[in-house]
């Protein structure tokens, strides 16, 4: 029987955690997931989606104001420790 995982982060996060981890291809959409995205937000983010799992995912402004943060859902309301980006940003927030 295999262990189970209880590292904190999906990935070493290093000096640095906000780099690409995993892609996500959505269509004609790549979403990379940040190596510092929170276990918690990604155990959330899959019991959230057993119900829903074709629900768009919403894009937002990051900090710096690029329209590339992609929340799981399309809910405005971040999820907690979920750190998603779009590598093409779009022109205008949305739903993809």
């Amino acid at each position: 029987m295999v262990g189970r995982v209880r590292a904190p982060t999906l990935g070493e996060v290093g000096a640095f955690g906000g780099r690409a981890w995993l892609l996500i291809d959505l269509d004609d959409d790549e979403v990379a997931l940040n190596a510092d995205t929170k276990r918690i937000a990604i155990e959330t983010f899959v019991r959230e989606s057993t119900t829903d799992p074709e629900r768009p995912w919403r894009v937002v402004a990051n900090r710096r104001g690029r329209l590339n943060k992609v929340l799981p859902g399309p809910s405005p309301e971040p999820l907690p420790g979920w750190y998603a980006y779009l590598i093409r940003p779009l022109s205008r927030e949305g739903v993809i």
